[in-house]
């Protein structure tokens, strides 16, 4: 594997906050922000805040991917410029999340993630292994709300 050369991300880039406004049948709905763009971004479903934040991490070069990921066509990735295949239509700008969390990837690898989470409404905290089990302590902090 080719060594890239080190890229400087100010520490505040490599947290994403993400904002959870409706949770209804385990339905995520809310956005994420990461100072490394200027503007919030609305996510409708999981899938969509899962994509948001692999763009966001591959658009930073941080963390970056430690193997391809498997896909059953071949898929270009658009270069340097930050976009998705769906759209929002979701606006939360007069409503307060149920609950905010922050989100510090800190590897990308075996195809998953692997960080740190903090639930800001109760400032716990926890680390993760995958995807699977960040999305597992989401939900624990708002399958009690």
């Amino acid at each position: 594997m080719p060594i890239c050369p080190a890229k400087f991300i100010p520490h505040e880039m490599k947290k994403t906050m993400i904002k959870i406004y409706s949770y209804d049948n385990k339905c995520m709905q809310g956005t994420i922000f990461n100072s490394f763009f200027d503007k919030e971004m609305v996510f409708e479903n999981v899938m969509q805040m899962i994509l948001m934040i692999d763009r966001i991490s591959d658009t930073m070069l941080y963390p970056q991917r430690a193997m391809q990921l498997r896909q059953f066509h071949d898929v270009k990735m658009p270069e340097n410029n930050f976009s998705f295949d769906f759209t929002t239509t979701a606006d939360y700008s007069d409503r307060f999340p149920i609950a905010t969390f922050e989100l510090e990837i800190l590897f990308r690898q075996n195809a998953s993630w692997q960080g740190n989470l903090i639930y800001a409404e109760n400032n716990r905290s926890s680390s993760f292994r995958s995807v699977l089990e960040l999305l597992t302590l989401i939900d624990s902090a708002l399958s009690n709300l």
